[in-house]
Parts: C-alpha cells; structure tokens; sequence
C-alpha cells in the first residue's frame, strides 16, 4: 500500500502542473540531430538521446556538438532511451569525469553509463528536484515524461507506430500516460524510420493520435537520420495544418537549431524564418536588378538526330564539351533546344 500511496502523489504532482502556463516558465532547446536534443530550463540542463555521428553518416560540426561547458552551471541529466547505436554513444560516459554530479537515466540495464539510474516502462522516479515518469515503447526501451523547473516534456524515444499492426500497442501507452499528466509542454515524436528515413503514413498516424489525446502545447518532429532529408520535419508540420487543434508543430531544419520556450509559444533563436516566429514580416526598402555576367554554359541533354553507323558515340562526347551562350528573353538567359551539325573530316597522313 505505500508503494501505490507514493506513486500516487507523484502523479499529483505532475498534474499539478496543469492549466494556463506559468509566465516564468522556460527553456532553451537545441537539436542535436536525429533524436537528440538539449533543454536548459532554469536549474537543469537535460539531454536525450545524445549521439555525435549516425551510423554511416557525418559527425556534428563543432558548432551542433555538445561541449563540456554546456553542461556546467546547472544540474545535468542524460536521458538514453534505449541502446541502438542511432540513440546511445557510450561516450557520453566520458561526461562524468568533468562534472561528476551527472546522472544517468536509461530505459534498459546494461548501458554500463556510471552509477546509470536504470528505469523500466511505467515507473516513476522522483529524485526531489524532477520527476520522471516512463512509458513503454513499440520497439526498444522507453519514452520519459519529465517534469522539472515548472516544464513538462514527453520525449518518445522510439515509441511510435511503425506499423498498422503496432497500433493497439502504441495507443494503449499513449492513454496511459494521458492518464498521468493532465498538461505536455513539449512532445518530441518520430515520423520517420530509422536509417531508411520513411516517413510512414502509420507512423504520422499515429503522431496525429498522441497530439489530439495529449494534447501538448507544442509539438516536435524527431527521428529524421539522413541529414539531405531534414525537410521530412517541415513537410510533417505542413501536413498536419490545423488537424491537431490547438497543439502547434514546431519543425527544425537544420541540425545545431536553437529554440526558446516561454508560456506556450517555442520560437527559433537567431533567425526568423517563418510567420510563425515573428509579428511583422520584413519589407524590401532597397530593390536592385542582378545583373548576369557574360558566361558559357555546357549541352545538358543530349541526342543524335541524324545518325551515322559508327559516328554516333563519337559525335556525342564530341559536343558534350562545347561551351556556348545561351538563348535570352527580355535580357535572361533560358533553356533552349538548338541542333547543330557535327562534321568528321578525313585527313591522310603527311608521309
């Protein structure tokens, strides 16, 4: 019994949380590529799901990695998922000899990450100054529901729907965890595969579901792992319109972008780039025609329109490697289609 009288007052008191958000509440977010991502809120700093080079791909620029120093000043928390090698480097255990107040919370039991608190699906763990409550997941591990500094996060890890045939499992923690907190400030949810990056219809299905029954004040895109298909994120916002009510779809576009939080608007930090981020978009006070400097330009498509037995190969790579002005209207250079003779000469030999 006191088992279940604790946990009860631990879902009290994320629900506490609910209603209009608190002025004073926010963060600072930057996506550090796939599903990993940094949030600072006013004591903590928390990372999930930190990985520094995708399987086969690039590692983050110097600019998108994480560096000792953005660990320091706050208490800081790792979160790991689960153990795929796109969701968990052990190199962050490297981590705790700097700052050796880390923690650790991983939804599986050998991450061998020090002193790692190790959570299994639908637990709750209340340190004093958070409290994290998991769910389970679709495929490895587990997502954390985190409550910390006034904020509430959901970040799904690999929970998802992949499949039509995930779906009952799927929802089922998805009204669980309804059940636990009446208010989301941030939910991170795949919409795509793994290293295919496909975005499946099931899997925005399955999104559209867990927004309409959380309910979060904003929503965010993750599991994008091919670094030339980051538009997925912004085509998932667009598709979604105004399906989900009043959650809004924040979508990153590059890796390395940083957010600020505050009530319940996320907004990009540095740049505006759509009307969402700004109230008055910018006007042209100064209008110049670009001038186009003179410059050749190569054959793009080519073919044999009259053919010679034995010439056509020839002729081919022959004007693959002409160079030539191209074709104008109203003083701008257009694509065109022209023909052009090819002669072959006969030469004999000087003796």
């Amino acid at each position: 019994m006191l088992r279940h009288t604790i946990a009860g007052l631990l879902w009290a008191g994320i629900a506490a949380a609910a209603g209009p958000p608190a002025a004073e509440v926010t963060a600072e977010l930057r996506y550090l590529q796939h599903s990993g991502w940094l949030v600072k809120t006013a004591s903590h700093v928390l990372v999930f799901d930190y990985v520094e080079a995708m399987p086969g791909g690039t590692a983050l620029s110097a600019a998108a990695a994480l560096k000792p120093e953005d660990l320091d000043g706050r208490s800081a928390v790792v979160f790991v998922s689960h153990g795929h090698v796109d969701h968990y480097s052990p190199a962050i255990a490297e981590w705790a000899r700097r700052q050796p107040t880390i923690r650790y919370v991983v939804g599986w039991p050998d991450s061998h990450l020090p002193e790692a608190h190790v959570m299994k699906p639908r637990e709750t763990w209340s340190p004093g100054d958070l409290v994290v409550t998991t769910t389970g997941s679709t495929d490895e591990g587990v997502g954390f529901l985190v409550s910390v500094d006034g904020l509430i996060l959901y970040h799904a890890g690999d929970h998802a729907r992949w499949s039509d045939q995930d779906a009952e499992a799927f929802e089922a923690e998805i009204r669980w965890l309804e059940g636990r907190t009446s208010t989301i400030d941030l939910a991170f949810f795949p919409i795509a595969t793994g290293a295919a990056c496909d975005p499946r219809p099931s899997i925005w299905q399955g999104v559209r579901f867990a927004a309409l029954e959380l309910k979060p004040r904003v929503l965010i895109p993750m599991h994008v792992q091919c670094l030339d298909k980051l538009d997925l994120y912004e085509r998932f916002r667009s598709a979604m319109g105004t399906e989900l009510g009043p959650t809004a779809v924040v979508a990153p576009t590059v890796v390395g972008e940083r957010f600020h939080y505050e009530g319940d608007h996320l907004t990009r930090v540095g740049v505006a780039r759509t009307g969402e981020d700004y109230d008055e978009p910018p006007k042209i006070v100064k209008h110049t025609t670009p001038v186009y400097p003179p410059k050749s330009f190569l054959v793009s498509r080519l073919r044999v329109v009259k053919s010679i037995p034995g010439l056509d190969e020839a002729t081919l790579k022959c004007v693959a490697q002409w160079r030539f002005i191209p074709a104008k209207k109203a003083g701008l250079p257009v694509e065109s289609i022209a023909s052009a003779p090819v002669t072959f000469r006969i030469t004999k030999k000087k003796p």
